[in-house]
């Protein structure tokens, strides 16, 4: 987002301040959310130890409960759900 938020501001759109204020607010929310996550991550014992990015997604390596475990989503499958998320962060 912000990276959406530089390219509107240095686009030609005549009327650029509400959508910079809305993409501004998104990004706050974000950052209370993933500052809330890493709460609940804490909370509940899970460690991310190792993050990749393969040519098919990302692989990420986390502990739970003293087990090690995988998680790995295409890109396809990770920008489908940050789709989801910015259109709810966004309203």
């Amino acid at each position: 987002m912000e990276r959406d938020k530089k390219v509107i501001e240095q686009s030609g759109v005549k009327f650029k301040s509400p959508y910079i204020d809305l993409m501004n607010q998104a990004i706050k929310k974000i950052e209370q959310d993933i500052i809330q996550n890493k709460k609940l991550l804490r909370q509940y014992g899970i460690r991310i130890y190792s993050e990749n990015q393969t040519d098919s997604g990302i692989e990420v390596k986390y502990t739970f409960k003293n087990f090690h475990h995988l998680f790995n989503p295409s890109f396809d499958k990770i920008k489908s759900e940050v789709e989801k998320m910015m259109k709810e962060y966004l309203k």
